[in-house]
């Protein structure tokens, strides 16, 4: 069984605002409960830019309430060069 899931959108011509993103977290979230649970992100190294501020208050504004524990592993080396 192959599950494919895709939630959001992208552009070519600007970058998504900060509601949008939240919107989009918040989509990611609405069928999992989170409450009591362990959540794992993997995070980009500083060799690629994201808005990370940005990112951890969204993830914690949807489920920072909720889980047990937030963390947040930065994934060097993983990208190709």
């Amino acid at each position: 069984m192959e599950i494919s899931m895709t939630i959001g959108t992208g552009y070519t011509d600007r970058t998504l605002t900060e509601a949008e993103v939240r919107d989009i977290v918040a989509q990611a979230f609405a069928e999992h409960d989170m409450r009591g649970k362990r959540v794992l992100f993997l995070t980009p190294d500083a060799t690629r830019s994201a808005p990370m501020d940005m990112m951890f208050r969204a993830f914690y504004d949807a489920i920072g309430e909720q889980a047990e524990a937030i963390d947040y592993l930065i994934a060097l080396g993983t990208h190709q060069p």
